[in-house]
């Protein structure tokens, strides 16, 4: 999945956690989901598939997709619930980000 970062972007809801341990077995949700890593471990399962990340990871989560934190290790992570006008399958364009782009090093709070 790909979102074209020049249309508008609708957030819904967002925040900073902490977590030590997975905040649930499972779910779809329906908006899409950012999470970006601060300290800590995650790994995620998003569809069918395993993904893990420490601190600078970014997972982008479509909207109606099954996911569930499988580990966590002293987690603190920002989050992001938000709407898009149009999702992209043109992979092409260098303003994009797909589900487990690296962000630059920095302070998201």
């Amino acid at each position: 999945m790909y979102i074209d970062l020049r249309d508008p972007i609708r957030t819904e809801m967002n925040g900073r956690v902490k977590q030590k341990s997975p905040w649930h077995t499972g779910r779809k949700i329906s908006s899409n989901l950012l999470i970006y890593i601060l300290n800590g471990a995650l790994t995620l399962r998003i569809g069918d598939e395993i993904y893990s990340g420490k601190a600078g990871t970014a997972f982008l989560i479509p909207a109606q997709v099954q996911y569930a934190p499988t580990q966590v290790s002293e987690l603190e992570y920002l989050f992001f619930h938000f709407d898009s006008p149009k999702d992209v399958t043109d992979k092409s364009d260098s303003q994009k980000i797909s589900a487990t782009s690296s962000l630059p090093q920095g302070e998201y709070a």
